[in-house]
């Protein structure tokens, strides 16, 4: 462990043991003034659905329609680990803050270090699984599919 995270590590220990951590907790029912927390029930103040439309009919399928036509995920930002497939070969990137050019090999996989400043960085920042974007390659555009971004 780097000394950055253990630092933050022990830290995140401190405020625990101090309960000052806030743990998020699962809500086993919808976003309305009554709510479920482990067969609990609980009035809710921290609702982020103050128009009461969370749960509206119109909105789910609307968003269920948007994730099936855009997909979900998170996009491709600092710390992914994303999987390419380019050519018939498959190909993994670490999105790092710096050590660009830098190779590791990890589960018998080799994984290229690379900036968000470098130009294959620019190019994937803000995509997501299943995205197929030309990325050049090299001074030439070839069509890439992301695998898996983690």
């Amino acid at each position: 462990m780097n000394p950055f995270n253990e630092e933050l590590s022990q830290r995140l220990e401190t405020l625990r043991k101090q309960g000052l951590r806030r743990e998020l907790r699962r809500v086993d029912s919808a976003q309305v003034p009554r709510i479920k927390i482990g067969g609990k029930t609980f009035l809710n103040f921290s609702s982020n659905d103050y128009l009461g439309l969370a749960n509206h009919p119109v909105l789910k399928e609307a968003a269920i329609k948007a994730v099936k036509k855009f997909g979900a995920g998170e996009p491709i930002g600092l710390g992914a680990l994303v999987e390419l497939e380019n050519g018939g070969e498959n190909l993994f990137y670490f999105i790092g803050p710096r050590a660009g050019g830098t190779e590791i090999l990890h589960d018998k996989k080799e994984i290229l270090v690379i900036t968000p400043q470098s130009p294959l960085g620019e190019q994937l920042l803000g995509k997501k699984s299943g995205d197929q974007p030309q990325l050049n390659f090299g001074g030439a555009k070839q069509v890439a599919k992301i695998l898996k971004v983690e």
